[in-house]
């Protein structure tokens, strides 16, 4: 459901929500490209931890800020129901194809990375991933677009939801504007088509699980 748009607003939280992500995943490719660790040599338990401890510390104030600016769960789709199981399913087999396809492209163009220093426990990358998967749907896909879509329609709103995705994923290199930029296209697609952020989330906490999963 569109919102007005307010330009305040609207940088405050996507600033809290990913601002320290997007500096950080810049400084981390600047310090690979210069010999540093690899990306995938940041996604330790302690990296982990830190997301999470962080997503769920600002969570409160980012939802006393939209509850103050008017917002309520029916702009995001209302309650979660039945059927958002099956679309979170087919969204995960869509995007994790995506992933995988990409990952392939990248093995061929890229160096091995290293190993992650400290394997995050398994009880750590269930946590984190329900965390951060629902965290990001909300603000960089279901609040990015809602905010967006009634004052520059869908098409703006959709790229400007994939292109803040990409920012705090940038670390990736060219992996982060394949397999990220497409996943971001598709899931605001999604998110314009049926209107309820539960599917994206679910099918992100599965892609989360996963990912962080191979690592532990």
């Amino acid at each position: 459901m569109p919102r007005p748009f307010n330009p305040l607003e609207f940088f405050l939280v996507i600033g809290i929500a990913f601002g320290q992500f997007a500096v950080r995943s810049v400084q981390t490719l600047l310090a690979a490209a210069a010999g540093g660790p690899a990306a995938d040599a940041i996604f330790d338990q302690t990296h982990l931890l830190h997301v999470m401890g962080y997503e769920l510390t600002v969570l409160p104030l980012l939802l006393a800020l939209l509850w103050r600016g008017g917002w309520g769960l029916q702009h995001f789709g209302g309650r979660p129901q039945w059927r958002d199981i099956g679309r979170a399913a087919v969204l995960f087999v869509a995007s994790y194809v995506v992933f995988y396809l990409s990952g392939l492209a990248a093995a061929l163009v890229s160096a091995a990375t290293a190993e992650p220093p400290t394997p995050p426990s398994l009880a750590l990358v269930s946590a984190v991933s329900l965390v951060n998967g629902t965290f990001e749907e909300l603000f960089v896909c279901g609040y990015v677009i809602s905010s967006l879509l009634g004052r520059f329609g869908p098409i703006a709103a959709m790229n400007v939801s994939s292109a803040i995705r990409v920012s705090y994923h940038v670390y990736q290199g060219p992996f982060a504007f394949v397999w990220v930029a497409m996943t971001g296209l598709l899931f605001g697609y999604c998110y314009l088509r049926w209107r309820r952020i539960w599917p994206l989330a679910c099918a992100h906490v599965l892609l989360d699980f996963v990912a962080f999963g191979a690592r532990a």
